[in-house]
C-alpha cells in the first residue's frame, strides 16, 4: 500500500461532500454531509467494515452511519 507525505486529492471521493475524514496509520473514513460512509486501506483484519477481508486502495461505501442529515 503506498504512503502518502503530502495532502492530496482521493480520485475515489469525486464529487462526494466529505464532512468528517479520520485517518489512522494503515486505514482511513471519511462521511459524506448524507451519513454515507466509506474506508480505505489496510483492511485484512475486517477492520474496514466493507463486509470483505480486504485492503482497499480507494474508498468503497460502508454503510450510513448517521440519522441525521449534516448540513
Amino acid at each position: 500500500m503506498p504512503v502518502e507525505l503530502v495532502p492530496k486529492r482521493v480520485r475515489g471521493l469525486a464529487g462526494v461532500r466529505v464532512a468528517a475524514l479520520t485517518a489512522a496509520p494503515y486505514a482511513t473514513g471519511a462521511v459524506d454531509g448524507e451519513g454515507q460512509a466509506f474506508a480505505w486501506g489496510h483492511g485484512t483484519g475486517w477492520q474496514l467494515g466493507t463486509g470483505r477481508n480486504t485492503s482497499e486502495l480507494t474508498p468503497v461505501k460502508v454503510g450510513s452511519c448517521c440519522v441525521r442529515k449534516v448540513c
